[in-house]
């Protein structure tokens, strides 16, 4: 009996231990720097910076004032490029209005012609699903990024020059979108065919 109360109270502990770590890793805010030298083709010996971030799936989550968090690290370190790589809208949670203001507050941050938002599966999900409703959504938040200013890149490219440094970026649709011919009906992915 004794055996089994020990067992119960590593369990217990492991449980708690566990439910901390998550807190505390939901908190937080990860960033990672790479450096790495870029030198022109035209042969030029100096060394050019260019400072990019990069941001993804933040699924309408507002958990802990993570997303303040984010926008504040933007304004403080004053990238060049902003690239925001999908999944800021969840499937799921339909905060429409979180996403657009998060839009709204880092086009504040960073001037909205250096952002550059490609779509992820969340996105092509709400695009091509067969909720009216969630179509509305994504084509507001497709136009409130128009309407900022932010560059929206599917099956796109652009060629800019920042700090003397000719760029090239591309976006390209989620795959997801290209599902309807592969869906099976009856199929748990059914709701992801869009009744024409």
């Amino acid at each position: 009996m004794e055996i089994l109360y020990i067992v119960l109270g590593l369990i217990v502990v492991l449980a708690i231990i566990t439910i901390i770590y998550n807190i505390w890793d939901n908190r937080r805010v990860s960033i990672t720097r790479i450096t790495r030298k870029i030198r022109s083709k035209n042969g030029d010996k100096e060394d050019k910076e260019i400072t990019i971030c990069q941001i993804s799936d933040l699924h309408d989550c507002n958990d802990y004032g993570k997303d303040q968090k984010i926008i504040d690290i933007i304004a403080e370190e004053k990238p060049d490029l902003v690239f925001c790589t999908g999944d800021f809208m969840d499937f799921y949670k339909n905060e429409l209005e979180f996403s657009i203001s998060f839009m709204r507050r880092l086009a504040e941050a960073v001037p909205a012609n250096r952002i550059y938002y490609i779509v992820g599966n969340h996105e092509a999900r709400m695009k091509m699903c067969s909720s009216k409703e969630k179509n509305m959504m994504i084509a507001r938040f497709w136009k409130e990024l128009e309407n900022l200013g932010i560059h929206y890149l599917k099956n796109e490219k652009d060629e800019i020059k920042i700090n003397g440094v000719n760029l090239r970026i591309i976006g390209f649709k989620d795959f997801q979108e290209y599902y309807p011919k592969y869906i099976v009906k009856g199929s748990k992915y059914q709701h992801l065919i869009r009744k024409w």
